[in-house]
């Protein structure tokens, strides 16, 4: 994670500038899990911004309402504007120095006078929460959580910050350094990205001017460069930088999550139609019975009958209107278009859940940090999604550019939509490599270009498989790994549908600080 304790250190003190003193006129939520805090400072507006949810979790500064929705009627929310509106900004401080930030509200109440209230930001990956607090007890939190093991976040309960066996660190002395996470390890507020980079630059971190900087390639980013490389992004404050990642790039993809959610209505509307006239047809199968028993009956079957009985003498109901012949003849007919039907449409519920799954794949992979946009909007236009394309280069060789990471001296390949989840597995791979797929949900083909997986390179390989995954905010997640020999094309299906035979499953929990810790030592070495 880019924003360590250094990093949220440098962000208070632009916030206390902005608006420390100043009024909560008004308090909006524009996403689902995005709330913001109305300041007004002479005239000038601020708009104080939570982002809670992955990817680009943080808290930041913006001089113009992004209202993307103000149609949210959650309970938290509604105890944001209870709690908070009206009130005064008096103090903003950090937790240590970790990714924790306290903001501190006064408000007058006419009976109990003063009442001080806290609300605390938690940028903790997949825990990131925002929680109120009076006198250090829970009022309401984004996301509340029990556990009889750890602490728990729910109302009514004193507050507790999560526990951490890391030091504070006041100087660096680099002769102790051996490791390049020998920072991130022992002390708090080093990312990985920090640690790395100050075991290969022994530069004065505590005096190093702020320089918002975003590597625009793998769109990290940081509060100063320490990308050693052309292709970045200077900011003026790290507001900016993060109204730059979150708001600009999320606008090009809600065509694209549009488009998806009308086709998974229409789907699954067909799908529903469907199934009933697969109902209505297995009914019909029995048809085939009553012509059988019409024949069977011994009666003239030139002669009109309301009903008949069977071997069991239970009522059978005809058409009087016509006779036993023509019944008979009529029970056939309808059972033999049953037959057919009963195999068209089980086969157009196979293809409408097909559709489905592949609409469901293509919004989680909108959903990654970083997704090829282009790839996506290829197979998108194959569902009738609409686009002004660019004129396009014949001559130009199709590149696949795929996230790649090297652990024990083994290269794995991570698939981040359906086109590259069909290239690694069917051209990237010799059938000896070993392939990884998160159990019964969207995500990543992850192969691993070697025969012999170790437990402890499988275990890594199987965390990316979960990280890159639909199932990834669960504790513990399945994955089913085996060897590309085991696994074969379906027919009629698109290319990253495979049916797999001989694998294991192996449960993992994602430890983020490895899986970064690998790509940052990749990207500085």
């Amino acid at each position: 994670m880019a924003i360590d304790g250094f990093f949220v250190k440098h962000l208070i003190d632009e916030l206390i500038e902005s608006i420390l003193n100043l009024r909560v006129l008004k308090i909006t939520q524009t996403r689902k899990d995005m709330f913001v805090f109305h300041f007004n400072k002479k005239g000038q507006k601020f708009y104080l911004n939570f982002k809670l949810n992955s990817p680009n979790a943080s808290t930041f500064i913006t001089d113009e309402l992004k209202n993307e929705g103000d149609n949210y009627n959650t309970g938290f929310i509604t105890n944001l504007k209870r709690l908070f509106e009206s009130s005064f900004l008096n103090n903003i401080n950090q937790h240590l120095n970790d990714r924790v930030i306290i903001f501190e509200f006064i408000i007058n109440d006419f009976l109990e006078g003063k009442i001080k209230r806290e609300l605390v930001f938690e940028i903790m990956g997949r825990h990131n929460n925002l929680i109120i607090l009076e006198n250090n007890i829970v009022i309401d939190a984004f996301n509340k959580s029990f556990n009889d093991k750890s602490r728990s976040i729910i109302p009514k309960i004193e507050f507790q910050f999560f526990p951490t066996n890391k030091s504070l660190l006041n100087e660096i002395n680099y002769n102790l350094i051996d490791h390049p996470l020998y920072l991130s390890r022992n002390y708090m507020g080093f990312s990985t990205l920090l640690s790395k980079y100050l075991y290969d630059h022994k530069i004065n971190l505590f005096e190093t001017k702020v320089n918002p900087t975003l590597d625009t390639d793998s769109k990290d980013f940081y509060w100063f460069n320490l990308f050693n490389k052309e292709s970045v992004k200077n900011f003026t404050t790290l507001s900016q930088l993060f109204t730059s990642i979150i708001y600009e790039p999320i606008s090009d993809y809600r065509k694209q999550k549009n488009f998806i959610n009308s086709e998974l209505i229409k789907v699954r509307k067909r799908r529903a139609n469907l199934e009933t006239d697969l109902f209505e047809a297995n009914k019909n199968i029995e048809l085939k019975n009553i012509g059988n028993l019409i024949y069977a009956s011994g009666k003239n079957l030139n002669e009109k009958y309301a009903h008949i009985y069977d071997f069991n003498n239970n009522l059978i109901e005809l058409d009087s209107k016509y006779t036993l012949g023509e019944n008979a003849k009529k029970a056939f007919t309808k059972y033999q278009k049953s037959v057919r039907a009963i195999k068209f449409i089980t086969e157009n519920i196979e293809k409408t859940n097909d559709l489905e799954q592949q609409l469901l794949d293509l919004e989680f992979f909108l959903s990654l940090e970083n997704p090829n946009i282009n790839e996506i909007n290829e197979e998108l236009i194959s569902l009738g999604y609409k686009i002004k394309q660019k004129r396009i280069n014949k001559n130009k060789k199709d590149s696949i550019e795929l996230l790649t990471y090297n652990y024990l001296d083994t290269t794995i390949y991570v698939g981040k939509n359906n086109k590259q989840n069909d290239y690694i597995t069917h051209k990237l791979s010799h059938r000896n490599d070993y392939w990884l797929h998160v159990e019964g949900a969207s995500g990543s083909h992850v192969l691993v270009k070697s025969d012999n997986l170790s437990d402890e390179l499988l275990y890594f390989s199987a965390m990316l498989a979960a990280k890159y995954s639909k199932l990834n905010n669960l504790v513990k997640i399945p994955i089913n790994y085996t060897q590309i020999k085991n696994l074969k094309k379906i027919p009629g299906k698109h290319g990253s549908v495979v049916s797999i035979n001989n694998y294991k499953t192996i449960v993992v929990t994602i430890d983020d600080n490895l899986i970064n810790s690998v790509v940052i030592a990749k990207k500085l070495k």
